[in-house]
Order: C-alpha cells, then structure tokens, then sequence
C-alpha cells in the first residue's frame, strides 16, 4: 500500500492541483494511477484537463456525479479528521490548525488501517462498477477498456465556453 498523500496550499486551483497531481504520479511511478476525483471547480478547469490530456498513458480519472458526497470516499476520510483532529477544538490561527491536520493526516500514514473501515464501502462500489464497465465493453463489440477510454476520453471532458 502506497502512502496517503496530503497537499497544504494556502489557495487551491487549477495550478496547485496540478501541481498535486504531478506529486501523485512522482509518488506512484511507474504504476498506472485511476483518479476518482468530485466537482471541485479546479477539477473542471481547462488547464487541468489540457494536463489530463498530456498524461493519459499514466493516469485515469473518472468524475462523480454533481452532488453526491455519499459516493465520495474522501468525505469519510474529512469525517476520521473532523473526530479525531479538530471536533470541539479551537484554534488561535491557521498554524494551530495545520498542525492539527498534519498530525492527524500522519497517524493515518502511519497506520492506514485507522481509516480502512470507512473505506471498505466503496470497494464493492468499485467491483460493481468495474463489472458494469466490462460488461458494457463487450455488449457493444470493443476489445478492450483501452478502447472505452480512447472512444469516451473527450466526450468526459467538461464543456467550456471559449473566451
């Protein structure tokens, strides 16, 4: 198992998830990473999907649906957070709270099982969706998820309206 990865950024955007992004194939290389991201505005942003664009043979992402956190396995991941880094807690400023959040973001690198539970849910998501996508592959008379991906990759991109 690979190392939960959290990125500090007084701002984040466009340019800063890429720059996370990047950090995440550093950290996976060579392995193939699958990318389940939400709607976060960034996430939607052209320059983002230009960069998606550029590093398809090392990652995959796939977006949720508009407003469903109950699909979101990072939302069990904020509420680990939330309970054991900052409920009832109060902060005098940012550095306090950052604090918090590494310690707590590193007792989950340290023992990973913490947080598993909260996440065994979604494994059986990711089977069924996984089932779903193969089964699709072949009823309509492709040969491979390399295919799917290379048919869908641009109708996934988010729409923009030139400037």
């Amino acid at each position: 198992m690979r190392r939960f990865l959290y990125h500090f950024h007084h701002v984040f955007n466009a340019e800063t998830y890429i720059g996370y992004l990047e950090r995440i194939l550093r950290c996976y290389y060579p392995q193939k990473v699958y990318l389940i991201q939400d709607n976060a505005s960034y996430h939607k942003d052209r320059d983002v999907w230009v960069w998606f664009s550029d590093h398809r043979k090392d990652l995959e992402v796939y977006n949720l649906p508009a407003y469903s956190p109950e699909l979101n396995a990072l939302e069990r991941i904020w509420h680990h957070t939330r309970l054991h880094g900052t409920h009832n807690l109060y902060f005098a400023n940012q550095d306090e709270l950052r604090s918090a959040l590494t310690s707590t973001f590193r007792s989950i690198q340290k023992n990973p099982s913490q947080v598993m539970g909260y996440l065994s849910p979604y494994q059986q998501g990711i089977n069924i969706f996984c089932r779903f996508i193969y089964t699709w592959i072949y009823s309509n008379g492709l040969n491979s998820i390399e295919a799917v991906l290379n048919q869908t990759w641009t109708y996934n991109a988010p729409k923009h309206a030139e400037i």
